[in-house]
């Protein structure tokens, strides 16, 4: 649906009024002398060519008006059809555009009906056409062969027009729903990732907990301790996450976070060796995307690995980041599960690729490679 109409630019103002002008000056020099009506019929078309954009439905009904005694007092017939029809386009053009029948058959009944009269009826038009020029009275034929090319072709354009711009707008309307559903799933692959690894650490040490209460307190009040934490900064993150639905500036998890998600994994009891060069110039969303892929490989290693040890790697090369989690793990993630559709889903994201499975030494590795150069939002 076309939206309300809003008010024409200044710029097309004018250029009517200096197409006014100029169809001022065809029709008088294409008119014959003689007679005031004559002058008054011209000004009139062509003020209603100026202002046709301001009201375009009561400037074309006056303007058909006009165009009937126009041609009644001699005015001539082609600057008249295309007086007509330069104020049928913004009708047919418009949000609320005319029906066909009523617009064009308005238009045509305007200047053809008393073009017809100037034929049959003694004595018309009031002032006639030089010899020579053509006219309805004078070529019938050829003056109607012209106004229906020249009513209908403006008809046809102003529809056209408005069929794009319908166009354009519902494209527009597309894209802004696809961003919208590609911003939620963006939250709901971060709220999944942020809930997988807190929860993991937090049932791991819940358990250790429980097995060290009566034996040895001191041990069990740090696990205690560490699920607090782990708590507290879970749903710190979500915070983060669900804020970005309110606020333009969207603040998420970047590489210089590691360092904190490396301490929780540990503190889950697995070992972590983070091997990085350095992240120098990537972008925040590739930058996010790592994080989110580092935290579910630690996530997967915390459930499964054994012995309870993980190898964290981003390199920066050749215009991309590539990103490894190596760990002996026991079991790997289900391909089914929303572990590595999650991880595949943002890489496809930045057109990078990824490849998870077992190595020949019997170790899991995950490799995500994210380019730079097409970096998007994740």
């Amino acid at each position: 649906m076309l939206r309300g109409r809003t008010p024409p630019a200044g710029w097309l103002v004018a250029a009517d009024c200096l197409v006014a002008v100029a169809l001022a000056a065809f029709a008088s020099v294409r008119a014959p002398s003689g007679g005031w009506f004559l002058g008054v019929a011209i000004i009139g078309l062509a003020s209603g060519v100026a202002v046709r954009r301001v009201r375009p439905s009561a400037v074309f009904v006056g303007q058909s008006v006009m165009a009937a005694g126009a041609v009644l007092v001699g005015v001539p017939g082609d600057a008249v059809v295309i007086a007509v029809a330069l104020a049928l386009y913004p009708v047919a053009s418009g949000v609320r555009a005319w029906p066909a029948a009523a617009a064009v058959g308005g238009a045509s009944a305007a200047v053809f009906v008393p073009g017809f009269m100037t034929v049959v009826v003694p004595g018309l038009p009031v002032v006639a056409a030089p010899p020579g020029e053509e006219s309805f009275a004078s070529t019938p034929l050829s003056s109607l062969g012209y106004g229906v090319v020249v009513i209908g072709g403006s008809w046809a354009l102003g529809r056209v027009l408005r069929a794009r711009r319908a166009d354009a707008e519902q494209l527009a309307r597309l894209r802004e729903q696809r961003a919208v559903g590609e911003e939620r799933l963006r939250i709901g692959r971060d709220v999944h990732d942020i809930l997988g690894h807190s929860l993991s650490v937090i049932a791991m040490k819940a358990a250790v907990a429980e097995h060290l209460a009566a034996d040895r307190p001191e041990e069990g009040h740090a696990a205690l301790s560490a699920i607090a934490q782990v708590s507290r900064e879970a749903l710190d993150d979500v915070r983060t996450v669900l804020t970005a639905l309110r606020e333009v500036d969207d603040t998420r998890a970047g590489l210089d976070d590691l360092p904190r998600l490396v301490a929780n994994a540990e503190a889950a009891g697995l070992s972590v060796t983070l091997e990085q060069d350095g992240h120098r110039q990537v972008p925040a969303s590739v930058q996010a995307s790592a994080y989110r892929i580092l935290q579910e490989a630690l996530t997967n290693a915390v459930r499964y690995a054994a012995p309870r040890e993980c190898t964290l790697s981003l390199v920066q090369s050749a215009g991309a980041l590539v990103v490894t989690a190596t760990n002996p793990a026991t079991r790997t993630w289900h391909s089914e599960g929303y572990g590595l559709l999650g991880v595949r889903e943002r890489v496809t994201a930045h057109g990078g690729s990824m490849s998870a499975g077992g190595a020949a030494d019997g170790r899991f590795v995950l490799r995500a490679t994210l380019p730079l150069s097409t970096a998007r939002r994740p």
